[in-house]
């Protein structure tokens, strides 16, 4: 399966905070409303700060997912990736 990583753009936004949203809440466990909400407009201001360090994941022009990078030290770091459920082990985030 062949991917592109392309620059996230502000038409993507929506998408990083479902991708984001949804990997919290999968491991999150029982949290309450006022939590949920903390969470919802952290996640939105921390996109929205950090947008320039998002790649979108294309496969056949498709987005299916996105990772972070940023500068560390002399080289960058890859701070999150996440990758839609059924483009899961097919070696994508291996070969990234």
């Amino acid at each position: 399966m062949n991917y592109e990583l392309k620059k996230a753009t502000k038409q993507d936004m929506s998408k990083l905070i479902d991708y984001e949203l949804s990997n919290i809440f999968e491991y999150a466990g029982k949290l309450t409303k006022e939590e949920k909400e903390q969470i919802n407009q952290y996640v939105k201001n921390q996109v929205y700060e950090h947008l320039e360090h998002y790649k979108m994941i294309e496969v056949n022009h498709h987005k299916v997912g996105c990772l972070c990078i940023e500068n560390k030290d002399d080289g960058l770091l890859i701070n999150e990736l996440y990758l839609e459920e059924n483009n899961r082990n097919n070696g994508i985030g291996t070969r990234i």
